[in-house]
């Protein structure tokens, strides 16, 4: 299920996750870390390589124990 609210950091630009649990960044071409927060979930940090198309990333988060 999509987490609305979640917190995406990418190398410092942060956004929260809308209704459908996806935020957007306009990234340059490179590689990037991506750590996701959310209450109530484990933070997950993933890495990201952007090159000259879009690139789309699905994170899962898992529920706090």
């Amino acid at each position: 299920a999509a987490v609305e609210g979640a917190r995406v950091n990418v190398d410092g630009a942060i956004l929260k996750t809308d209704a459908s649990g996806v935020a957007e960044f306009s990234l340059r071409k490179g590689n990037y870390t991506a750590k996701i927060s959310a209450r109530g979930y484990v933070t997950a940090t993933e890495s990201i390589a952007v090159d000259a198309s879009a690139v789309s990333k699905e994170v899962a988060l898992t529920a706090n124990a």
